[in-house]
């Protein structure tokens, strides 16, 4: 209750006497944490946030316990802002070389000027067992200069190093040091859409840990990176803002925010690219059952796009240099594609209320939509792969056991009777689906279950129709209620979102093993990464 009164202090300074008196009836039942509060909940000067990493040392000979119970942000006007949504006990074997979200606030934009940490017990484990130690002080206070800018995000990484936190064998003096996000190489990210947090994670792939936070509209879901490599961007659809976030990668902040005027929730996206090194952005607004198609440079909206009921997923075709090398296609076949995208480009929509896979033929030279072309699917498709070394989009329907198929040579040569196929007995469930463009392998990722399932599907000459009999190669588990994945070609990795545990699985495709979970925002959503050829 002292920290709200805290906060009410900053509210009578710069709000007429009637807004305080609201702010305060309604806010007597708001915590500022991670868990309690949504972006309308907020009190309205309340734009940027605040969220709080621990890191754990990679290396410590020593065994330590400690519970924090509260982590506050000191304003230079005095006021404080508590992070930690709760009491925690940090163990050092245990957060070895991991991350810990601890807390997740909105604040007003401003300058803090410390960070108070509160520490009640601590011990220390050995193999005869359990020691208690002093407690130096239950507050451990650091001086911390840190401008908050409106509506941004600001990421911090407490890091701790246990075998310096023991003195006199007995008496508990933790040694802490408080970071900044960092800037990372743009080729080893990886961005996570966090819908009830309304930001995206910044997360060094190599490394496996987050590496910043860029705030951006409400309910962020779908996200896609760009493909122009001098002008890198990342674009995120807010289903809760109908926007589009731009953010620049440089800075990890966001650049633009594109109004959506002919689409309503937008969920996922995709960019394209064509001749002469032109993208657009391609947004699947899922209650209005369009697309809607977006110039990056100037930031329109330059048209919309109809499509079937309830679209969730929208992918591309890949830039036509990396259809070059094909095993899976022929030279005639690969020569047909190459021909094909010097004007056009497929953009493939799942419309999950109508069971249906809409082929949008995108004239890239003119900014005009050719076509669009329904293809009939198996039930609730919800997510899409383009396999761009075999000339396939692979289709996840979720209420069937079956995965379609779509032939994008014969989608070009418009011979309907070839275009679509399937993949028997897949099981149901499947939210998300990846292709290793070298070797025979895609990746289902199943809600229900919590796992991913690697498929060997082959052909049969006789009629092309695809099968997977027998040819399921390995399950992995992942975190729970799985939403979406990414497959590293670089590292032989999948990213795996799991919305039901707020992480990030890092899956080994050669194992099959779990190696790594990442603490993303509440509930994420999408995943991205710059492409490679």
């Amino acid at each position: 209750m002292s920290i709200l009164f805290c906060n009410l202090r900053r509210f009578f300074r710069n709000k007429n006497l009637v807004l305080c008196i609201i702010i305060f009836i309604y806010g007597c039942s708001i915590v500022l944490n991670d868990n309690s509060v949504t972006e309308d909940q907020k009190p309205p000067d309340y734009n940027s946030q605040i969220t709080l990493y621990f890191n754990g040392h990679e290396k410590t000979s020593l065994d330590l316990e400690f519970l924090l119970t509260g982590v506050d942000m000191v304003f230079v006007d005095g006021t404080s802002i508590g992070i930690l949504k709760g009491p925690v006990t940090l163990r050092s074997s245990e957060v070895k070389g991991r991350q810990v979200r601890l807390g997740e606030i909105y604040v007003p934009e401003g300058e803090c000027k410390e960070v108070r940490l509160h520490i009640t017990k601590a011990s220390i484990i050995t193999p005869d067992g359990t020691a208690s130690l002093s407690i130096s002080s239950d507050t451990v206070s650091m001086p911390f200069n840190l401008v908050i800018k409106r509506r941004q995000n600001s990421t911090l990484f407490l890091n701790w190093n246990p075998d310096g936190s023991v003195t006199d064998n007995y008496l508990f003096t933790p040694l802490f040091y408080l970071g900044k996000e960092a800037p990372d190489l743009i080729g080893q990210l990886l961005y996570v859409t966090n819908e009830d947090s309304n930001n995206v994670s910044v997360i060094n792939r190599y490394y496996g840990k987050v590496v910043g936070t860029v705030l951006v509209g409400k309910r962020p879901r779908g996200i896609a990176a760009g493909l122009k490599e001098d002008r890198l961007r990342v674009y995120v659809a807010n289903s809760g803002s109908n926007s589009v976030s731009v953010i620049d990668p440089n800075t990890n902040t966001v650049e633009h925010e594109i109004p959506l005027r002919f689409g309503r929730e937008p969920v996922a996206i995709a960019v394209a690219k064509g001749p002469f090194g032109r993208e657009l952005v391609f947004v699947a607004n899922y209650a209005s059952g369009s697309v809607s198609v977006i110039d990056p440079l100037s930031f329109q909206e330059l048209e919309r796009v109809g499509v079937g009921n309830g679209p969730v997923a929208v992918a591309a075709d890949p830039p036509v240099e990396f259809y070059s090398g094909s095993a899976s296609l022929s030279i005639e076949e690969v020569n047909l594609i190459k021909d094909y995208r010097g004007k056009f480009v497929n953009v493939y929509v799942a419309n999950k209320e109508s069971n249906s896979v809409s082929v949008i033929r995108m004239d890239m030279l003119n900014n005009r939509v050719e076509d669009v072309q329904n293809v009939a699917v198996e039930w609730s498709p919800v997510a899409l792969s383009v396999d761009f070394k075999r000339g396939k989009v692979y289709v996840a329907n979720y209420g069937s056991d079956r995965l379609s198929v779509i032939d994008i040579v014969s989608l070009i040569r418009g011979d309907g009777s070839a275009e679509i196929s399937s993949i028997e007995n897949t099981g149901r469930y499947t939210v998300g689906v990846a292709t290793n463009p070298f070797i025979d392998r895609l990746y289902l990722l199943k809600s229900v279950s919590s796992e991913v399932l690697f498929l060997n599907p082959y052909s049969d000459a006789g009629n092309d129709i695809f099968s997977v009999s027998g040819s399921v190669m390995g399950i992995a588990a992942t975190g729970l209620s799985p939403r979406s994945l990414q497959f590293d070609l670089q590292s032989r990795n999948l990213f795996v979102v799991n919305s039901g545990s707020d992480s990030v699985s890092i899956i080994d495709v050669t194992t099959r093993n779990e190696k790594k979970r990442i603490s993303v925002g509440r509930n994420p959503y999408g995943v991205t990464m710059f492409s490679v050829k």
